[in-house]
């Protein structure tokens, strides 16, 4: 759009690419029409594929666009939008003629009456003036020759518009490069050629921009101008944290910080607190603002005490140092250990909670355990201390110094041995203990006689036989060539003899024993397993409804 202009009452202008579509309406908008208030935007303007369109806005009736007219012209090398309409122009109206408008002397205006004033001849023999000094005419003609310049002036310059955006009232503004231009309120008298604008508010940071100014009056110049940044004050507390705008790090706080104005997007954090997001709407301008920040703790005070001190205390086996000790400890479970060289661990799991404080101790600290070697025969017995299980023999534990221990020592098959002892701190103290079995009778017979037995996989020989085995589970099998192992686990008694029976089967009669003797199909039909045999079949002769393929016979 650089060959595209637009003409109104208002005068001629170029128009820039971002003015498209021009909006049509009261004042702000860019092209002034009358019977609209600021703001108001009636219709907007466009080219579109080098055709002129006029789009109203919505809910704007047509009749707001009456007497406004606006029509696209060729104009040499440029296209011109031109806008007319009823409102201001600059036209110069004709003189009033006695004391009546122009257009009051209607269709007579030509035949108005010419006064007759008689005239009468001078006097020669009047005395003439006075002859006056010469500076009077001298200044008569610097007067006239000023006026001349005025009208020059007024005549060949152009009037120009100086608007800001946003819109401010200016406290400086000139064009470098002219000799002579004259205005105020953002109107200005100037003659036609490139200057440098230069506008200079409160709050702003100075403008400057290239204008060529042209010959047709009631050109606009929009300059853009941008708010200087302010500085905000941030009060944490005492806290040191960083500082994030808009997503980017920004600096360290508490302090003052410059920030660019508008709405911003703050983002405050600190080791050990909550991160703080905040959307502030910096001034801007070179204001001084104050923001306070609080900042939520996300620890609690934790202090430790001992008996005796000087222990050292771990949080989750991370040192924090030794008792008496105060430190700020992260919200969150934890496992805390106090040990000392010559004393007992002491172990606990605690919870700390952010903003509330958290007490541990005073914690008196024990003698150092003594160690127990528990040993069995049989090796392998379950071995428990004071009630709490430990593990199989042979089996060495730590035990409280000083006081009786209750060792129990179990296995399958023997009886439990339990004895009391002590150990002293940093003492060792051996246990050895003698299992007794406990056996129980078990008789093995069937058939066939020659099969061989075997008890947990060894070989006791031929089947038929007494055993006596510890009251333990144990597997009893009985193996012969060609036909199915028998196998069945079980638990001698004390003085109650058992017999286990067994009858050796080839695999299809153990199939055949593991078949149901009644079957339902998917269809719900009953099968009923038959057994090897012989039965009659068909019908006997006098049976009546025989027929004479159901002969009886005997399968």
């Amino acid at each position: 759009m650089s060959d595209l202009w637009l003409d109104e009452p208002l005068g001629e202008r170029p128009l820039a690419p971002s003015e498209s579509p021009l909006t049509v309406g009261g004042p702000g908008a860019s092209v002034v029409i009358p019977g609209c208030a600021p703001g108001e935007v009636h219709a907007r303007v466009a080219i579109d594929g080098g055709e002129l369109r006029v789009l109203p806005e919505p809910g704007i009736a047509a009749a707001a666009l009456a007497g406004v007219s606006i029509a696209l012209e060729e104009r040499g090398d440029r296209r011109v939008i031109v806008v007319r309409h009823g409102g201001i122009a600059n036209l110069t109206l004709p003189p009033e003629l006695e004391g009546r408008p122009y257009e009051a002397a209607g269709e007579q205006a030509d035949r108005l009456p010419i006064e007759i004033i008689d005239y009468q001849k001078r006097d020669r023999a009047v005395a003439r003036p006075r002859a006056r000094p010469p500076w009077p005419q001298t200044a008569r003609w610097v007067a006239i020759v000023a006026v001349l310049l005025v009208l020059a002036f007024l005549l060949t310059a152009t009037a120009v518009e100086v608007r800001t955006s946003p819109e401010v009232r200016p406290d400086h503004i000139e064009f470098r490069g002219t000799l002579l231009d004259f205005g105020f309120a953002g109107h200005y008298l100037l003659w036609p050629g490139e200057y440098e604008l230069q506008v200079e508010a409160d709050g702003f940071a100075p403008a400057r921009q290239p204008v060529k100014i042209g010959r047709t009056s009631g050109q606009r110049i929009v300059v853009a101008l941008s708010r200087l940044p302010g500085r905000v004050a941030f009060d944490t507390g005492g806290i040191a944290a960083t500082l994030a705008v808009d997503g980017a790090a920004h600096g360290r706080l508490p302090g003052e910080i410059e920030l660019a104005a508008g709405t911003r997007e703050l983002l405050v954090k600190a080791p050990h607190y909550a991160e703080q997001r905040i959307r502030f709407e910096v001034t801007g301008g070179g204001e001084r603002q104050e923001l306070a920040v609080k900042l939520d703790p996300l620890f609690a005070k934790f202090s430790v005490t001992s008996v005796p001190a000087g222990a050292t205390v771990l949080i989750d086996d991370r040192e924090l140092g030794r008792t008496p000790l105060e430190t700020d400890l992260d919200a969150g479970r934890y496992t805390l250990a106090i040990v000392h060289p010559q004393f007992r661990r002491f172990e606990s799991p605690i919870t700390a909670r952010a903003g509330e404080p958290l007490t541990i101790g005073p914690v008196e600290l024990g003698l150092p355990d003594g160690r127990l070697i528990v040993r069995s025969d049989p090796p392998g017995a379950d071995v428990s201390i004071d009630g709490r299980y430990r593990g199989r023999t042979p089996l060495t534990v730590s035990v409280a110094p000083g006081v009786p221990t209750e060792v129990l020592v179990t296995k399958a098959g023997y009886a439990p041995v339990t004895q009391s002892t002590r150990v002293d701190s940093r003492a060792e103290r051996a246990l050895a203990l003698e299992l007794r079995p406990v056996l129980g009778e078990i008789r093995v017979s069937g058939e066939p006689a020659d099969a061989l037995l075997y008890v947990d996989g060894a070989s006791q020989g031929s089947a038929n036989k007494v055993l006596t085995l510890p009251a333990a589970p144990h597997v009893i099998e009985v193996r012969k060539a060609g036909l199915e192992t028998f196998r069945m686990t079980v638990t001698p008694r004390a003085g109650q003899p058992q017999l286990v029976e067994y009858s050796l089967r080839t695999a299809g009669q153990a199939q055949a024993a593991g078949l149901a003797p009644r079957r339902t199909t998917a269809l719900g039909q009953e099968l009923l397993l038959v057994t090897g045999g012989r039965f009659a079949m068909g019908s006997p002769r006098r049976e009546p409804g025989r027929r004479s393929n159901e002969t009886e016979r005997v399968v």
